[in-house]
C-alpha cells in the first residue's frame, strides 16, 4: 500500500514539476536582479524585469530603440518615468543611491500589478508560463514555412 501511495506521489510531482519551474525561475531571476548591490546595477535589473515582463504580457518591445521610444512602447502610466531613472542611473555623474534604486523597483512591481488586475485569471495564467522572457516566441506555420507568429 505505501509503495503504491509513494509511486503516485512521485508520478504527480513528475507532472507538477514542469508546471513549477517556469513561475520558480522566473521569481528567482527578479530576486536575483534585486539583490544586486550596486544601485545602478539594480536598478538596471529593475528595467529588464519591467521589459521581461511586458514581453511576457505581450506587448511588443521595440529592439535597438532607446528606453524612451521603449517606454512608450509598453506604454503603462509610469514607464517614462522608469526609463528616465534608468538613463539617470546609467549616464548620470552622481548615479544613484540604494533607496532611489529600491524606489524604481517598487514602481515597476506596482505597474505590473496594475496590469496584472485588468487580466482575467486564464490571461494571468499565459503571462505567468509565458516564454518571451527567456526570447522563446510562439510559432506558426505557414504555407509549410515556420514563422515567428506576430503579436498584437
Amino acid at each position: 500500500m505505501l509503495r503504491v501511495i509513494g509511486l503516485s506521489l512521485s508520478a504527480l510531482l513528475l507532472i507538477l514539476l514542469p508546471l513549477l519551474f517556469l513561475p520558480v525561475a522566473k521569481r528567482l531571476r527578479a530576486r536575483r536582479r534585486r539583490a544586486e548591490q550596486v544601485p545602478e546595477l539594480n536598478v538596471l535589473g529593475a528595467w529588464e524585469e519591467y521589459l521581461d515582463r511586458a514581453r511576457d504580457a505581450g506587448r511588443i518591445i521595440p529592439q535597438g530603440s532607446s528606453r524612451g521610444v521603449t517606454a512608450d512602447a509598453i506604454g503603462g502610466p509610469k514607464s517614462r518615468w522608469i526609463a528616465g531613472e534608468v538613463d539617470r542611473a546609467v549616464f548620470s555623474p552622481t548615479g544613484i543611491d540604494a533607496s532611489q534604486a529600491a524606489a524604481v523597483w517598487e514602481v515597476v512591481e506596482a505597474e505590473d500589478k496594475g496590469y496584472r488586475a485588468t487580466l482575467s485569471i486564464w490571461q494571468r495564467l499565459r503571462h505567468a508560463y509565458s516564454l518571451r522572457s527567456y526570447g522563446l516566441r510562439p510559432r506558426i506555420v505557414h504555407d509549410g514555412l515556420v514563422q515567428a507568429k506576430e503579436t498584437p
